[in-house]
C-alpha cells in the first residue's frame, strides 16, 4: 500500500539488494520515487515449520535503514489449516 496516495496493490516479491524496495510491471506505476509504501508478505507453511515461526515487523528509516524489529508470536488456531 502506498501510504501517500493511498492505493492498494498486490505484486510479487524478488530478491533486491540492501535497503531496496523496488515496485516492477503494473504496480511501479501505482507509487512515485519517495512515496511511503507498507509492504506485506506472506507463505504457507506446514504445521511443523509454524511451529518455530514467528511473523517479524521491521521499520526502516527514510534511506531504508532498518530502525527496529519485532517480532509478533503466533496465537494457538490463529493461522495454518482450517484456521478461518
Amino acid at each position: 500500500m502506498d501510504v501517500d496516495n493511498r492505493a492498494r496493490f498486490e505484486t510479487y516479491a524478488i530478491v533486491g539488494g540492501p535497503g531496496e524496495a523496488c515496485l516492477n510491471g503494473g504496480a511501479a506505476r501505482l507509487v512515485s520515487p519517495g512515496d511511503r509504501v507498507i509492504l506485506l508478505t506472506y507463505a504457507d507453511y506446514s504445521a511443523a515449520e509454524l511451529a518455530s515461526y514467528s511473523p517479524r515487523i521491521v521499520h526502516v528509516d527514510i534511506v531504508n535503514h532498518v530502525v527496529s524489529k519485532e517480532a509478533a508470536p503466533l496465537q494457538a488456531g490463529s493461522m495454518g489449516p482450517g484456521s478461518a
